[in-house]
């Protein structure tokens, strides 16, 4: 697959630090079931079979309201997926992480549902997960942006507002948004994200698809990011008795709107 085998899919995989990639096709695919969006899934799939980093996955063209009297953007139904993702990660993986603040007033009360509340919440999650000795990334891969239920621009604000919160957190964070749409891609151009475009015409019939080399390839990628953050993390393991004292409160979490 042309796209997994990119220098930008590779570089995104395996730099230390954090990463954000927009993938964009020359022409915007016409339905959901398009290339962009299985390399989308195939990457969430074997970095989740390949590390214990969350890996948290949103497909746009699938993040729609059956409810027609009740007005959700598609930004909202992404917040909570992530959310609900991560919560099940560290449950599953991490059960030692203390999340008693979920039951603080800000967190439980229906207006904590708005995409800013719902934002405060994922960083505050995103703080908690850093401090954990076991793995400080985390993988979020948002596909079909351009198929978020409201308006382009809408999904555009948004998102560019997910970035910016996640900007603020001491965790790395390794972002993949595909199909963005007009406004989203300007704004992505602007900030000078590394942008990888998909052409038309794709070379790729040169040779047979063989899944388990593209498997094995993105395998090692893979590895070689989970041995750059073990390194990190030895290093960083002698300055963390000199932050323990530090506190944060629930208003250290406003995202900027």
């Amino acid at each position: 697959m042309w796209i997994i085998e990119s220098d930008e899919v590779k570089d995104w995989l395996t730099a230390p630090d954090s990463w954000t990639l927009a993938i964009e096709a020359d022409t915007p695919p016409q339905d959901s079931s398009n290339p962009i969006s299985a390399a989308a899934a195939f990457l969430s799939q074997t970095i989740s079979t390949n590390s214990d980093f969350p890996v948290l996955t949103y497909m746009g063209g699938l993040g729609t309201s059956e409810n027609l009297d009740e007005v959700v953007h598609g930004s909202v139904v992404m917040m909570k997926s992530l959310i609900s993702q991560l919560l099940l990660h560290i449950a599953d993986r991490r059960p030692d992480i203390d999340l008693d603040f979920l039951e603080s007033k800000r967190f439980t009360h229906k207006s904590s549902m708005t995409l800013p509340r719902l934002l405060n919440m994922f960083c505050r999650l995103l703080d908690e997960l850093s401090e954990d000795a076991r793995g400080n990334a985390v993988f979020i891969i948002i596909d079909s942006i351009s198929r978020f239920q409201g308006s382009m621009e809408d999904a555009a604000t948004d998102v560019l507002q997910l970035l910016d919160a996640i900007e603020q957190s001491d965790v790395v964070m390794k972002m993949l948004l595909t199909d963005l749409g007009p406004p989203l891609l300007m704004e992505i151009q602007e900030r000078h994200i590394t942008e990888l475009s998909v052409p038309d015409d794709v070379d790729g019939g040169r040779h047979d698809l063989n899944m388990e080399v593209l498997d094995g390839d993105t395998s090692l990628s893979i590895e070689e990011f989970q041995a750059s953050q073990r390194r990190s993390d030895k290093g960083d393991e002698s300055d963390q008795d000199g932050q323990s004292g530090i506190s944060s409160s629930e208003d250290d979490y406003l995202v900027r709107t």
